[in-house]
């Protein structure tokens, strides 16, 4: 090539590079000595800082290996691996249509909203008129359930998922175990990673009654889940009350970092301050699964907070034995409350009460939970028995939630410190 034909050209790389672009492959001789010009350029390149090709390659080769050593593998999938196209919301609905021969409704007669120290409550005035049917032996056994009421025969192996016979909102699904496993038995992490996998692919918020203390009413093992867009068709609310007090919660300092381990921290609501209970954050599942490989899979991060949380509110006891709490479940949180009793002011109470809705069953009771003017109306100390307050006449909904809850430790600031750490899992 001649000075003349230097000026007036583009260089050997750049040739190359616009036929590449034009035709989309290098093509005939002149691209051949377009490939040469550059690869001579390098290899002189090269020269000057005292580097074969060869040199070259085994630095990468190095590299590779360097890295392949000190980042971690990538986790392999397992089966049943949680995957956001799992179109439960459809399923449930579907199954809803199908069932509506078997289904009975609890009908919501009346709604109304009361807020309570902040708080705005749902009150809903559900009467059932039909009384729910005995069934031989175990209701929730798979083979007894209406094959119509059935969402998911099996789930992650362990689980079945199945309409609620008697809803109040539309969706209200049990996730049970296909063996029998006692209600009131600790959660196994199985338990907790199904659940949370259902209430995130469903958009639900889920609750667990340990025991019939806590509302339950059926020995074999079922969680249960409603989804939130039916709780705001039934109570016109955007979403259950208690959630502005948790996003109003401290963020954890794990959350600044996808790299940092999960840690758990048991937090307080402001509202519930006369209730034995603990919160804690949980981190996105996706960047768990992603960024957490050596930290356990999420259903050991879900695990370790149920611990936590149940050794701080002293509700394990030896084996398998544990004091009467709810546990409620979303995407982001998993909350504990330590129950005293079913029941207060005529009111029973399970999970579904702690994000901040209440059932009542008759007119009086739904009348008497919203004839208050302010706070300063409730009925206290929540410690006196609820049948010794009847004759006062009204009472407001955290009252109700404080009478049928343990009372929190006392402290030095008069409410339960906060905790962190990790605790002994529950085996």
């Amino acid at each position: 090539m001649t000075e003349a034909d230097a000026s007036t050209s583009c260089s050997g790389v750049e040739r190359f590079a616009a036929m590449e672009v034009s035709s989309g492959l290098p093509v005939n001789a002149e691209a051949q000595r377009a490939w040469e010009e550059a690869s001579s350029s390098l290899r002189g390149r090269l020269h000057r800082l005292g580097l074969s090709p060869g040199g070259v390659a085994g630095l990468v080769l190095a590299a590779f290996g360097l890295g392949t050593l000190l980042l971690p593998s990538p986790r392999v999938p397992t089966q049943g691996e949680w995957a956001k196209s799992w179109s439960l919301v459809d399923e449930i609905s579907l199954a809803t249509a199908r069932g509506s021969a078997e289904l009975v409704p609890i009908f919501a007669e009346r709604v109304a909203t009361r807020v309570d120290s902040g708080v705005p409550f749902a009150v809903i005035e559900a009467s059932a008129s039909i009384k729910p049917g005995t069934i031989e032996g175990d209701p929730l056994a798979l083979e007894n359930v209406p094959d119509s009421l059935v969402v998911a025969p099996q789930l992650f192996e362990r689980y079945a998922l199945v309409l609620n016979k008697y809803p109040v909102f539309r969706g209200h699904s049990l996730l049970v175990t296909r063996d029998f496993q006692p209600q009131a038995d600790r959660l196994s992490k199985w338990d907790l990673d199904a659940l949370h996998r259902c209430v995130s692919a469903a958009h639900a918020v889920g609750f667990y009654n340990s025991h019939d203390v806590s509302g339950s009413s059926q020995p074999h093992r079922h969680m249960q889940l409603v989804p939130l867009a039916s709780i705001a068709e039934t109570t016109r609310l955007a979403r259950p009350g208690i959630f502005d007090q948790i996003d109003a919660l401290p963020h954890e300092f794990w959350r600044w970092s996808s790299r940092a381990p999960f840690f758990p921290v048991v937090r307080r609501l402001e509202a519930f301050r006369h209730i034995d209970h603990g919160l804690v954050r949980l981190p996105s599942r996706a960047t768990f699964d992603i960024d957490f490989a050596r930290d356990g899979s999420f259903a050991d991060a879900l695990l370790r907070a149920y611990a936590l949380l149940a050794t701080d509110l002293g509700v394990f006891r030896a084996a398998q034995d544990q004091l009467p709490y709810n546990l409620l479940l979303h995407t982001d949180w998993i909350l504990l409350v330590r129950r005293a009793k079913p029941a207060a002011f005529g009111l029973s109470v399970n999970g579904l009460a702690f994000v901040a809705i209440l059932l009542a069953r008759d007119p009086r009771s739904f009348d008497r939970l919203l004839d208050r003017d302010d706070d300063d109306d409730r009925i206290a100390p929540p410690s006196v028995d609820a049948a010794d307050q009847e004759d006062a006449g009204r009472f407001g909904p955290l009252a109700v939630l404080e009478a049928v809850s343990a009372r929190p430790a006392a402290s030095s600031t008069g409410a339960a410190p906060e905790s962190t750490g990790t605790a002994a899992a529950a085996r």
